[in-house]
């Protein structure tokens, strides 16, 4: 198991493709940034950024930057890298 998902186990729910929008967004990158970077269309950022919210119970990048802050380790913070 990631230490993405070691500290909190609603991160556990995400996909791996979730986890990679998550990081990002709570980033401050856009939708047009996070689909270029991964290669998919805004709509589907968007899609699975709504998903994220649901699963972590946040309602916007703030909270899901804390959320996050709580799962991920600060290697995986800094490096953005798919877990």
């Amino acid at each position: 198991m990631s230490s993405f998902t070691e500290n909190n186990p609603s991160c556990q729910r995400l996909t791996p493709a979730e986890r990679q929008v998550a990081l990002l967004a709570a980033d401050g990158l856009p939708y047009k940034i996070i689909a270029r970077r991964l290669d998919k269309s805004p709509a589907t950022v968007r899609n699975q950024l709504h998903a994220v919210y649901q699963k972590l119970a946040v309602a916007n990048r703030a909270a899901l930057a804390g959320c996050l802050h709580q799962c991920c380790s600060a290697s995986d913070i800094v490096s953005g890298a798919p877990v």
